[in-house]
């Protein structure tokens, strides 16, 4: 299956440490291969609009500058009224990313690794004021937002 990408948010923040910036779900593609369709919804979290720091020069347009990141990977069951969704958030100036890449020669991190920023729907929606899934039934919608994910998908 080919993989390919839509993107309207891309997590990349230029004040960040380096490290936010090389951290990936690289089993994105297989899972697509695997499961026949995957969709990755990914964006800024501001916390605070009344201290929010901007980035760019005068003439430029102003950039926030996210307080974290999130991204939600959502696959299709046999269910169709029921997907298995997998959330994530990544603070901005998170110490455990930073200790993750320290002295790591190729930045690559394990599953292991990536289950420190596991996070439920509710939690994303609270922080971002978005609603996900609206689409599916109010039952099956509470159900799946409410869940924090313990595993990455085999």
């Amino acid at each position: 299956m080919q993989y390919s990408c839509q993107c309207y948010f891309w997590p990349f923040c230029p004040y960040s440490p380096p490290s936010i910036n090389r951290l990936r779900l690289t089993q994105t593609p297989q899972w697509a291969d695997e499961y026949g369709a995957v969709w990755v919804v990914c964006g800024p979290v501001i916390d605070d609009t009344a201290s929010i720091e901007w980035i760019g020069d005068p003439g430029e347009l102003p950039v926030a500058i996210p307080d974290a990141f999130f991204k939600i990977v959502i696959r299709e069951t046999d269910d169709a009224g029921h997907p298995e969704v997998l959330g994530f958030l990544f603070e901005h100036f998170d110490p455990k990313i930073k200790n993750l890449y320290d002295n790591r020669r190729n930045h690559k991190i394990d599953d292991n690794d990536l289950s420190l920023f596991f996070a439920s729907l509710d939690t994303i929606e609270a922080r971002t004021g978005l609603d996900f899934l609206t689409m599916l039934p109010d039952t099956a919608e509470v159900e799946i937002e409410s869940v924090t994910p313990t595993r990455l998908w085999d």
